[in-house]
């Protein structure tokens, strides 16, 4: 059996086959766009992911430990392109929680109330009510039984009846104070 020769510093010696068989099963699942290695692959977790060994692994990840080498304690892979279904290796970068905080900040993603808004748009999509049925909970004289009838709590439903849940969006408190 052969070993990649690497030198001190690098990727640890892999067998060529292990190398080369990760190399086929990524371009299997890859399609060019641009400067990004596009994957279309598993992707779960908002991250490609690659089934090896028994088990899923997140491939920039693997991908990083084959060519580079282990990656160190409390450093992640992070893109540098904006693709979250790239997974070009020059795009990657190793990171600190810290530095991915201060990116992402950067870009306002973690804002309380952007983040709220992002937050309760994705469970609602997710949620088993809808605006019409929120809108009926609302104008019915009894909570509980809508809430039978809707398959909810008498709590959720007196939660969207107090505007504690499903709150109603006004937009921005000084629109309309503009000529």
């Amino acid at each position: 059996m052969t070993t990649a020769k690497t030198p001190a510093g690098t990727a640890p010696a892999l067998p060529d086959h292990f190398r080369a068989a990760l190399h086929k099963a990524i371009a299997d699942r890859t399609v060019d766009e641009g400067d990004c290695l596009v994957w279309t692959g598993v992707y779960n977790n908002k991250a490609p992911q690659l089934f090896v060994d028994g088990k899923y692994h997140l491939v920039r990840r693997l991908l990083w430990q084959v060519e580079c080498g282990p990656i160190p304690t409390g450093q992640h892979p992070r893109l540098t392109c904006g693709n979250p279904r790239c997974v070009e290796l020059a795009h990657v970068r190793l990171r600190t929680t810290r530095q991915i905080a201060k990116e992402v900040a950067k870009t306002g993603a973690w804002s309380g109330l952007l983040r709220r808004a992002k937050i309760s748009a994705a469970r609602r999509k997710a949620g088993k009510l809808t605006q019409a049925d929120v809108d009926r909970i609302r104008a019915a004289d009894n909570g509980a039984a809508i809430a039978r009838e809707l398959g909810i709590s008498k709590s959720a439903a007196a939660n969207i009846r107090a505007g504690k849940a499903w709150a109603v969006s006004i937009g921005s408190p000084w629109l309309g104070l503009m000529p």
